[in-house]
């Protein structure tokens, strides 16, 4: 038995699982509320958080008491790019500033300055770090450095009282055992860590050149390091065995990669969530600067995930339904997929791009915003809800033609997060980037899957992520049409123009 806590960006699940056949014995989840500020913050608090989290494993301890007190260790997955700052006594200084906080646009200063540039970035820090990180800070200052460099600037007192800067995952490590642990996933992101080899060590000299200190960053230790017991106080209050032990676990987006079961090199999978990416584990780090695509430390030791990520996906089909105040349910998405599916699998008449929150990749730019094109007063709700998920899988597309590009051409892709449940999505993708698109089973629970299989490799139960990955099971397999592959191909072909003729527009609107 195993525990596994995935904490998304608003939904936090708990899950006891069988390791025996990843199957789940009992689960819980709860919600967490997002704090928006003025300045382009997006912040959570990190009491409330972890009060979430002993909420969800009480409430786990509920349904089953017996089974949850038998579990032998408990894994954290979590969203990632996140900053809290804390003191000498692990005390929180700051909110966590989130991976959807924006206020340190333009930070860190230095590596936009200089008279020499590419794509924008000063031309030797670039290089430097894309030769020891891998990949730089995005220009839309949601990456841990860009606001390590904003607090640097904005909150001096701060600053100066900070013992570490953690991430979501490390904050919540030391609320439970008292360690000062990133696994190499998380800590990659601060763009601060030399990933040359996978020994993966702080890049002292990176990390100097922007005036930082190398020790108000917590050690480096791989995903599946048993990191140390719960802290006993903690593992009574929630009615844990005490010699439970916490394992290093990983980001929601590596914790997806080995749910998905795609752990072989090169073999793509696309999670569609409230964001969306695209990802394949490689044996070499793997970059493409230009569209925004690179590789960080994959969960499976010595691997690396190249990785293509989106703002926003099925995040914007659940803003429409808030804009509408309708009661979400599952009859209601169940209702939603199949009108469009009675649509059928020819292009509608309106064109959809979920630029919700700026975008990363292809195109790195925190100033677009979405976009609706072509309709017209004879559309109804259902044209809408069918361009939003056409939308969604039309701008993976535009990402998956640069990614494959990078990892070679394949036969099939792994679907899986929340949106693999639309068979109308999955249909959409499939003609879209003309692949077969193969839905695993429980393609929402991924997180939980994935987190399962890191902790059983680290706790000795599988021999190896190979062992593990038998257990993940394709549900359905989606072939693409070839006509309509033409078709949607062909729009996904606008998507550069509509870009280059719509930059000025939404810089202005900003």
């Amino acid at each position: 038995m195993l525990l596994v806590v995935d904490v998304g960006t608003t939904v936090i699940k708990a899950a006891l699982i069988d390791l025996n056949n990843l199957s789940i014995i009992a689960s819980a989840k709860t919600y967490a509320k997002l704090r928006y500020t003025e300045n382009g913050g997006a912040e959570l608090d990190p009491e409330y958080l972890f009060d979430k989290i002993r909420e969800v494993l009480l409430n786990l301890r509920r349904v089953d008491e017996n089974s949850v007190k038998r579990a032998k260790g408990l894994v954290i997955v979590s969203h990632i790019a996140g900053v809290v700052a804390v003191d000498r006594n692990g005390n929180p200084l700051t909110p966590i500033m989130t991976w959807l906080d924006e206020r340190a646009r333009g930070y860190p200063k230095e590596i936009f300055r200089g008279i020499v540039k590419l794509e924008g970035y000063n031309l030797l820090r670039l290089l430097r770090h894309l030769v020891v990180t891998g990949g730089v800070p995005s220009k839309a200052g949601k990456d841990p450095l860009s606001k390590i460099m904003w607090l640097k600037d904005n909150e001096i007192n701060i600053y100066k009282k900070t013992y570490k800067f953690l991430d979501v995952k490390s904050f919540i490590i030391h609320k439970l055992t008292g360690e000062y642990v990133a696994t190499p996933d998380e800590a990659c992101l601060t763009w601060l860590l030399d990933t040359r080899t996978p020994d993966y060590k702080w890049s002292r000299s990176i990390i100097e050149s922007y005036e930082l200190e190398v020790d108000r960053f917590p050690e480096v230790k791989y995903s599946t390091s048993i990191i140390g017991s719960i802290r006993k106080d903690i593992a009574s209050s929630l009615g844990l065995n005490e010699d439970i032990v916490v394992v290093g676990g990983a980001s929601d987006l590596a914790a997806a990669a080995i749910g998905s079961g795609a752990i072989n090199d090169n073999e793509p999978h696309i999670y569609v969530g409230t964001s969306s990416w695209i990802a394949a584990h490689v044996p070499k780090r793997v970059a493409d600067l230009r569209h925004y695509m690179g590789s960080i430390p994959s969960a499976i030791p010595n691997k690396y995930l190249f990785v293509a990520e989106q703002e926003t996906a099925m995040g914007a089909l659940e803003w429409f339904i808030e804009l509408l105040e309708l009661e979400k349910s599952s009859m209601l998405y169940e209702e939603i997929d199949r009108k469009v599916l009675e649509r059928g699998r020819s292009t509608g008449s309106i064109i959809f791009i979920p630029w919700m929150y700026g975008e990363r990749s292809p195109i790195n730019d925190e100033n677009v915003r979405g976009v609706m094109i072509g309709f017209s007063l004879q559309n109804n709700l259902v044209d809408i809800y069918k361009s939003i998920l056409e939308g969604i899988a039309f701008n993976i597309g535009f990402s998956y033609y640069f990614f494959e590009k990078k990892i070679g051409r394949v036969k099939s892709v792994r679907v899986a997060g929340g949106g693999a449940l639309y068979d109308s999505l999955c249909i959409f993708l499939a003609d879209t980037i003309g692949r077969s698109i193969e839905r695993i089973s429980r393609p929402q629970e991924v997180g939980l899957l994935g987190g399962a299989i890191i902790g059983g490799v680290g706790l000795g139960y599988y021999r190896d992520f190979n062992e593990a990955s038998k257990l993940i099971e394709i549900y359905r397999v989606y072939e693409p049409d070839i006509t309509m592959h033409r078709e949607r191909a062909n729009i996904v072909k606008m998507f550069p123009k509509l870009y280059r003729d719509l930059k000025p527009i939404f810089k202005r609107l900003r």
